[in-house]
């Protein structure tokens, strides 16, 4: 199984060089709509809810935390747009005893996550990327009451260039770390399937889109209808299946620490449109 991810993302690497145009993931007939956004209204409050349901922020990511209100994650011209915005925030008297008692997260970010939870099925999502410095966008699933499980659809990290590239042989390529990723329990203890850099040009100039096929037994995610990662490990899956899932979408910044020259202050991730479709039953 490994060894045909490699495969996937290989090929994945060559269609970024060829610039490859996307092809439309075929969805069997045997699946029907069950949930479609495809933001011609403003739905957060009705079908998405800002921040997580633990709360607004990590203890263990100081950097950022997320917005309650609408100046972060919004819907205008339809579209789902959630930004980053330097608003530092002085957190005080918490009752978390892994933190300080008085501490400041400098970054306000955008994240929502939806109402309802599901478990398999297709789970697609429309999205450009943001442009910025240490950003950390993501599409991904998790347990409506538990973590792990975490499905990453798409993970992205631009770290020190705002167009998320890596250097290959001395040269800077563009849109390059992009991720999917999976994450579990094993034996007690939180494990991590991948992840590996899947490219995609143009991410942050046109929306790309990122698509899972969840069923018992095996997940697949798609880059632009091109399968990326599959899993059929009936270890992983065994955990994974056990749990209904949420859907989250996010424009995180990476916990680096150089806040100094954190240039994320206004970055946008717009989505035009999510949908899940389920098997008829």
């Amino acid at each position: 199984e490994k060894i045909l991810n490699k495969m996937y993302q290989g090929m994945s690497i060559k269609r970024y060089f060829l610039k490859t145009k996307s092809i439309e993931g075929k969805i069997g007939n045997e699946y029907k709509i069950c949930f479609y956004d495809d933001f011609s209204n403003d739905t957060i409050g009705k079908n998405w809810l800002r921040s997580h349901e633990w709360g607004f922020y990590h203890p263990d990511n100081l950097t950022q935390y997320y917005g309650l209100d609408n100046d972060v994650s919004f819907i205008k011209d339809n579209k789902m747009h959630l930004l980053t915005k330097k608003e530092p925030l002085i957190i005080s008297n918490t009752d978390n005893t892994n933190s300080p008692d008085e501490f400041t997260i400098p970054y306000k970010v955008g994240l929502v996550r939806s109402v309802e939870s599901w478990k398999y099925g297709w789970f697609i999502a429309s999205i450009k990327m943001p442009i910025g410095k240490y950003l950390w966008p993501a599409f991904w699933l998790t347990g409506e009451n538990a973590w792990p499980p975490e499905i990453d659809i798409v993970e992205c990290y631009s770290d020190s260039d705002s167009l998320y590239s890596k250097k290959l042989l001395g040269i800077s390529k563009k849109h390059w770390k992009i991720q999917p990723n999976v994450h579990y329990k094993k034996l007690l203890k939180n494990e991590m399937w991948g992840p590996y850099n899947c490219p995609i040009s143009n991410m942050t100039n046109e929306f790309v889109e990122f698509a899972l096929n969840w069923e018992k037994d095996f997940i697949k995610i798609f880059y632009n209808g091109y399968l990326v990662l599959k899993i059929t490990d009936k270890k992983i899956l065994n955990f994974i299946n056990e749990y209904k899932q949420v859907i989250i979408l996010n424009n995180g910044v990476n916990l680096i620490g150089k806040y100094d020259n954190l240039l994320a202050d206004g970055s946008d991730m717009q989505i035009n449109y999510v949908k899940v479709y389920q098997k008829n039953s």
